[in-house]
């Protein structure tokens, strides 16, 4: 696992997540072929469940952050790809009554939102001649409300 220092980018988040992948990945295999009877078989069970918990946290982290550069945007747009994949590949009587829809959905407005306010301007566009006239509105009360 590579040690990755964060320094408050996103960018620096989505490495942190591909490391934090690449791990739960090496766990899964040892679990996966380890004996059913193998003394370590619960640890690693343990171990592969943290992995995953920090995969999520990570991945959460990327939407919760402001991009302050192109490299920013492209992973929030990475990320975003990912929850579309899960989105096309979900069941959607599922996705709907465990709330994984609007999890999802609320992640990739958060990603659009943070994308649009850093493009518009970096870009040399006014909010407000960009979309419709309730845009900045929208990107602000979306922005707002990251934990």
């Amino acid at each position: 696992m590579s040690i990755t220092l964060d320094d408050g980018t996103i960018l620096a988040l989505g490495r942190r997540f591909r490391s934090a992948v690449d791990r739960f990945d090496t766990l899964d295999e040892r679990f996966v072929a380890a004996d059913d009877d193998a003394p370590d078989k619960l640890a690693l069970a343990v171990a592969g469940m943290d992995a995953e918990h920090e995969r999520e946290r990570l991945f959460r982290a990327v939407f919760r952050r402001q991009p302050a550069n192109m490299a920013d945007v492209a992973v929030l747009a990475a990320h975003s790809l990912h929850v579309v994949r899960d989105l096309e590949n979900a069941e959607p009587h599922h996705a709907i009554s465990t709330g994984t829809l609007a999890d999802r959905l609320d992640l990739l407005a958060t990603a659009l939102a943070a994308i649009v306010a850093y493009a518009a301007p970096a870009g040399g566009a006014d909010l407000c001649s960009i979309g419709w006239p309730d845009l900045p509105r929208i990107v602000r009360c979306i922005l707002a409300r990251r934990a």
